[in-house]
């Protein structure tokens, strides 16, 4: 008997690495920014830097964002499936 493909740990892997992924893109582009003396001044009070992570960065329409979606969505097929399977007899 064939093991079925793990699409809910495949969909929550992809998930968690597009948001790694956001995170890192945010922290270089802080670092670029902080590191200019004519760039715009940024903040570093947390709430601050969580709203500008999450304007500018989560769902951002990046590579981490498209990932995000289909993570999202393969994670959603996987619990589908898992429901509607029939248990074996």
């Amino acid at each position: 008997m064939l093991r079925r493909f793990p699409l809910f740990r495949l969909g929550l892997t992809v998930v968690a690495g597009s948001l790694f992924a956001s995170l890192i893109y945010f922290y270089l582009a802080l670092g670029e920014n902080l590191s200019t003396v004519s760039g715009s001044e940024v903040s570093t009070e947390p709430r601050d830097l969580l709203t500008h992570f999450r304007r500018d960065f989560l769902f951002a329409g990046t590579t981490p964002a498209i990932l995000f979606y289909i993570g999202l969505g393969i994670l959603l097929l996987g619990i589908v499936r898992n429901f509607a399977r029939r248990p074996d007899a």
